[in-house]
């Protein structure tokens, strides 16, 4: 997504969604070669075995087990990172399905469609 500021010519902006990835750290990179401002969203269900692995805590973990890939892409990039605690909203709908549960390999069809309320 992205928007041109107040007037012609003004800074172009996006939101880029930052996993960590390969894909969205190239992506972010792209857009800023292109002298797009670039702001990095990161979203955070909880579920992410670094996440769970900070939470447990262990002293003698490999760091580099425990970092967030997301926070770490946009430190090497350069952009600011705000991170999404979607964990509660996200627990809510795979319990409760608005929509109810699918069959076989589609388990959860709220996952395949538009925002759950």
């Amino acid at each position: 997504m992205s928007e041109r500021a107040a007037g012609s010519g003004g800074t172009i902006r996006a939101i880029g969604l930052l996993s960590g990835g390969l894909d969205s750290t190239l992506a972010a990179k792209v857009l800023l070669e292109q002298g797009i401002d670039v702001v990095g969203l990161h979203y955070s269900t909880g579920f992410c075995m670094n996440d769970h692995r900070r939470a447990m805590a262990r002293p003698d973990e490999d760091p580099k087990r425990l970092r967030n890939e997301g926070l770490r892409a946009g430190a090497d990039l350069g952009i600011p990172i705000e991170v999404l605690d979607a964990g509660e909203a996200y627990l809510k709908m795979v319990l409760n399905p608005k929509h109810g549960y699918g069959k076989r390999a589609n388990p959860c069809i709220d996952c395949r469609s538009r925002a759950s309320d």
